[in-house]
This record gives C-alpha cells, structure tokens and sequence, in this order.
C-alpha cells in the first residue's frame, strides 16, 4: 500500500512539473517588464538614429585617415617621393583653412538686406517704442544668424565680416558690433547653402524673417529684401582666432 501511495505521489508531481514546463514558468525570480510613454520611446529611437550615425561617421572618418597614414608610409619610403607628402599636407591645409574660416570661400547661396522701416522717415507721429521696434537690433541679426545655421548655411558674412563662432554681435548705440567693427543699417547678408531649402526655411511660418518684415507682424515692418544666388562670394575672417582656456587633449 505504501509502495502505491508512492507511484500516486510521483504521478503527480511528474504531472505538475510537466505543465509548468508547457507553459513555461520558470522557478527564478520573474524579470521586471519596464514600459516607455511615447515621448521616451521616441527618444530612445532618436538616440538609436544618432548613435548608429555616429558610428557610421567614425568608420567613414577612420577609412579616410587610415588610406591617408598608408599613403604617408608608402610615399616616405621613396625619397623622391617626398613631395607627393608635402603635396598632399598643403591640400589638407588649405581644406582645414576653408572649414575654418580663413580663407575666402563661394559657392550657390542667399543674399538678405534689412534695413530700418522706411516709416522712421515718413511719420513724425511714432512714439518711442514704436521708433524702437521699426529699428534693426543686434537681437535680430543674432536670431537671423542662428536659422540661417538650422537652415544649412555653411559660411556667412555680415557686411563683409565673416561670422565666426568667436564672432559677437552687440549693440553699440546706433551701430552693431561685429568682429570689433561697428557696423550700420542697413545689413547686407550673404550666406552659402542651398539656397532652396534655406528660403523655405526662412519664411516658413513664424520664422524671425517673417517677423521683421510685415508677413506676420505689421508692427515691426522692417524692409527685408531676400534673394537666392548662383554664386556668393565669403570672404576670409580677419580678426584674432585663438584659445584662450581649452587646451589639447595629450594621447586622445
């Protein structure tokens, strides 16, 4: 009889075990299931895109620098090749110069005019803050300059002064300051970029060229005047580039 119970026992439990197999429990400690809200779902995609870019750009990067130490090594064990070395330095030189801003560039772009609204000279009537807000400010040219960068701009110049990232724009009385120049109304800037995508950009809505001019806010009423080139032509930085406080980074 006892020898029965056992058999009944073991049946049993073989059956118990044998379900919790097919439905596949498991006997640790069950993982924890986190889930995202939307908005961080997007964000861990948008990480995911920007990583995955980033990695893509560094393979890119090590390809060209890699081609570029073998061709240095090839090259330098041939004296009289020495000057394909020199060569090749001068043309990264020159390329390094153009991204930086010391050399003159041109290419297909936009050139903007804005000037003061032309009611400052045709109404006497106008109180203070209204002359004020007619009048092109060091804030507007600075908030130009930052779409014409979301835009796509890759150089731009004000007046002729190359913008620079150490390039201030401030308020000097009647002038505005830029690159240690004052500058006066109007404001002739030139930008290369695809002049396309920059207009639609620009004057898309509630964009800051809207607002100057009377497409959004007949209060400001400024005189704006946009056109896309053919050619532009950016002149070189002329001014002082140096760091002060970063330093390089030794073995990075």
């Amino acid at each position: 009889m006892k020898g029965y119970e056992t058999k009944i026992f073991v049946f049993i439990a073989s059956v118990i075990v044998g379900i919790l197999i097919v439905m596949n429990i498991s006997f640790g400690p069950a993982e924890k299931t986190e889930f995202l809200t939307a908005e961080e779902y997007m964000q861990a995609i948008n990480d995911r895109s920007k990583l995955a870019n980033d990695i893509s750009l560094l393979r890119e990067q090590y390809t060209v620098n890699y081609n570029k130490f073998q061709n240095y090594v090839e090259n330098a064990s041939n004296p009289s090749d020495s000057l394909k070395i020199i060569e090749s330095m001068k043309e990264e030189l020159a390329r390094n110069e153009r991204l930086i801003g010391i050399e003159a560039v041109e290419g297909k772009g936009v050139s903007i005019t804005i000037d003061d609204s032309m009611e400052l000279h045709l109404n006497n009537q106008l109180s203070d803050m209204e002359i004020n807000s007619r009048i092109v400010h060091n804030t507007d040219i600075i908030e130009l300059l930052y779409q014409l960068n979301i835009a796509g701009a890759e150089a731009i110049s004000v007046n002729g002064m190359r913008i620079m990232s150490n390039s201030e724009v401030v308020c000097e009385g009647p002038f505005i300051l830029i690159n240690d120049v004052k500058l006066a109304a109007p404001f002739y800037i030139d930008a290369i970029g695809n002049s396309e995508s920059i207009k639609e950009y620009l004057y898309g809505q509630e964009t800051h060229i809207g607002i100057l001019s009377n497409l959004t806010s007949p209060f400001r009423n400024l005189y704006v005047d946009f056109n896309m080139e053919d050619k532009v032509k950016i002149p070189a930085y002329i001014g002082n580039y140096e760091f002060k406080y970063a330093k390089e980074v030794k073995n990075n």
